[in-house]
């Protein structure tokens, strides 16, 4: 390569250099703004997590660069409540600082003390307030999941004084104890026979026992013909 060709090549380089230096300035300039401060937190999301503790944290936010990538890393909290946090910059000076939380499954009582049994396994410090589930011995993740399942499934279980076993849970619906089974096809087939077809045959029910495939225990006074 002659030398005029080499004085071009650094010519270009240096044009081409001082121009991203350039535009790098600019944009540096520009992002040091003070139009680009954080003016605004608004915390989304919340509703067992602790507000205050999260408000105090979007406080912090305020004054930072928008673009600082300092946002991220202070948008993390320690709420047991808490899966995560997502901080959304809106552009020029706000942040949506979004609160992903445990999903509650359902409250129950075990011993003196109430819990709410999450989505990811976790037992929250509850209220005792209108629990009407509680357990007999300790809960098992797999079978409050299998509990959950039918429940949402089965709509009349919702309300009913439930007590959570180590191989079977029991409802009272209707004034009438059942005892499910954790396999929610089973419970749902079976509890189907039982008020389609058995239910009427009975004066009385002391307790009804679906735990069985193909086969509806009745424990109770049938009509006129004594007990079941």
């Amino acid at each position: 390569m002659s030398l005029k060709k080499v004085f071009k090549a650094v010519l270009l380089g240096c044009v081409i250099f001082s121009a991203g230096a350039g535009v790098y300035a600019v944009l540096e300039r520009i992002k040091s703004a003070a139009v680009f401060r954080v003016s605004s937190v608004e915390v989304k999301g919340v509703i067992n997590a602790d507000r205050d503790a999260l408000t105090d944290l979007s406080k912090k936010l305020i004054g930072l660069n928008i673009f600082d990538g300092a946002i991220e890393d202070m948008a993390v909290s320690d709420d047991p409540w808490v899966r995560r946090l997502k901080a959304n910059r809106v552009l020029p000076n706000s942040v949506s600082l979004v609160v992903f939380e445990e999903k509650p499954l359902f409250y129950y009582r075990d011993g003196g003390k109430c819990y709410i049994f999450t989505g990811s396994d976790k037992r929250m410090p509850a209220s005792c307030e209108n629990v009407r589930i509680k357990t007999e011995g300790a809960l098992n993740d797999d079978k409050a999941k299998k509990f959950v399942s039918i429940m949402n499934d089965n709509p009349v279980l919702a309300g009913s004084d439930i007590v959570l076993k180590e191989y079977n849970f029991t409802a009272v619906i209707d004034g009438q104890l059942i005892i499910c089974p954790y396999d929610g096809e089973l419970f749902t087939e079976n509890y189907g026979i039982y008020v389609n077809s058995l239910k009427q045959r009975y004066k009385r029910v002391d307790y009804v026992d679906l735990t069985v495939g193909e086969r509806i225990f009745v424990k109770g006074d049938r009509n006129g013909s004594g007990k079941g």
